[in-house]
C-alpha cells in the first residue's frame, strides 16, 4: 500500500502542495486529478522520489520514501509524461540499461525484456533504433520500461498520450490487469481514461485536496438533486400530472412529442431515488398511461469534475 501524510512543498514563497493526505491500496487503480497548476506534477515526483518534500510523510510497501529512498525506488515504476529514453540506442538496448539500474540479475535480462515487450506489445520493434520510432511507439517503450523489475507501485503520468483508439484500449486493458498485482496511480487530462480503469479518485486544486474516495461517493458528495428521462405513451397532459405528483419539489420539462410518445425531464432538489415512485404512479394508471423508458441523469464525470474545481 502507498500513504501520503500531510504532503506539503514550497517553492520560495508558493505552496504547491498543501497538506495533501491519501492512500493507494493493493490491487487498486487510483486518478489523480485536477486543472493545470493543481500540484499533480509535483505531487507524482515527491512519490517517486524525485523530488523531496518541505514536510510531510509518503511510504511505499513500507518504505519511507525519504528515509529508505532506496527501497521505495526499488518497488516504484514510473512513467513520466514525456518517457526519459535514449533515442540512439534500440528498444532492446535501452530495456537492457534499465534492468541494470533497477537491479535485475544479469542472467535474467533477457527474460525481463521479454516480458515487458510482450506486455506493451513492442516485440516487433525491440531491435529498431528508438529515434526511430512513433511518438506511439516511444510511449510504449517509456511504459516497459517502467515495469522492469516487477514494482508494486506505479506512477503513470498521461500514460496514453500518441496512442491511437486502438492502442489506447490495449493500454487501458494492460493497466487493469497489472493492478491485480501491484498499487497504480495515473495522471490524465482524459477523463474518459480515468472513468473506465480507476477504482478511486485524488482531485486537487492549486494544491489543495478537493475531493477524494470512489467515483460514486465523489459524484454523491456533490449531488444536489436528482433528474430524469422519461418516455411515456398516452395523453401529454396526462403524464405530466402524473410526473408533477411524484414528488412535491419535482420540477417537470417536456422535451419532445410525438403522435403516441411524449418525453419529459424531471427534477428533484433531493437526492431522494424516485425511481419506485415513477413506476408506482404509472402502474396505478396503466389504462392510460404507458411507461415506456426510465432513466436517470446522473452527473458525467466532467460535470462532477467541474463542481469540485470550480471557484
Amino acid at each position: 500500500m502507498v500513504s501520503v501524510e500531510n504532503l506539503c512543498k514550497d517553492y520560495g514563497g508558493v505552496r504547491a502542495v498543501d497538506d495533501l493526505s491519501f492512500e493507494i491500496k493493493d490491487g487498486s487503480v487510483t486518478g489523480l486529478l485536477g486543472p493545470n497548476g493543481a500540484g499533480k506534477s509535483t505531487t507524482m515526483r515527491m512519490l517517486t522520489g524525485f523530488l523531496a518534500p518541505t514536510s510531510g510523510k509518503i511510504t511505499v510497501c513500507g518504505a519511507d520514501v525519504a528515509e529508505n529512498p532506496m527501497e521505495a525506488r526499488k518497488n516504484t515504476g514510473y512513467l513520466p509524461e514525456i518517457p526519459p529514453l535514449y533515442p540512439d540506442m534500440t528498444v532492446k538496448e535501452h530495456l537492457k540499461f534499465i534492468c541494470g539500474l533497477r537491479g535485475v540479475p544479469g542472467d535474467k535480462h533477457a527474460s525481463e525484456i521479454g516480458r515487458v515487450c510482450e506486455a506493451l506489445n513492442i516485440t516487433h520493434v525491440s531491435g529498431r533504433m528508438i529515434r526511430h520510432l512513433s511518438k506511439g511507439y516511444r510511449q510504449r517503450v517509456g511504459f516497459a520500461a517502467a515495469l522492469v523489475g516487477s514494482p508494486k507501485f506505479l506512477v503513470l503520468d498521461e500514460p496514453t498520450v500518441g496512442l491511437d483508439p486502438e492502442q489506447i484500449i490495449e493500454i487501458r486493458d494492460l493497466i487493469r490487469t497489472l493492478s491485480a498485482d501491484m498499487s497504480i496511480l495515473i495522471s490524465s487530462h482524459m477523463l474518459g481514461e480515468i472513468s473506465s480503469v480507476c477504482d478511486s479518485l485524488v482531485i486537487m486544486r492549486r494544491g489543495v485536496l478537493m475531493a477524494k474516495g470512489s467515483r460514486e461517493e465523489i459524484e454523491q458528495s456533490v449531488r444536489s438533486g436528482s433528474r430524469y428521462e422519461i418516455t411515456a405513451g398516452g395523453d401529454g397532459a396526462l403524464i405530466e400530472r402524473l410526473l408533477r405528483a411524484v414528488s412535491s419539489d419535482a420540477a417537470v420539462e417536456r422535451i419532445s412529442d410525438s403522435s403516441d410518445e411524449h418525453t419529459f425531464i424531471l427534477s428533484a432538489d433531493k437526492n431522494t431515488d424516485l425511481r419506485g415512485a415513477i413506476f408506482e404512479v404509472f402502474a396505478a394508471n396503466r389504462q392510460n398511461a404507458k411507461l415506456l423508458s426510465l432513466k436517470s441523469l446522473d452527473k458525467t464525470l466532467e460535470e462532477v469534475f467541474l463542481d469540485i474545481i470550480k471557484e
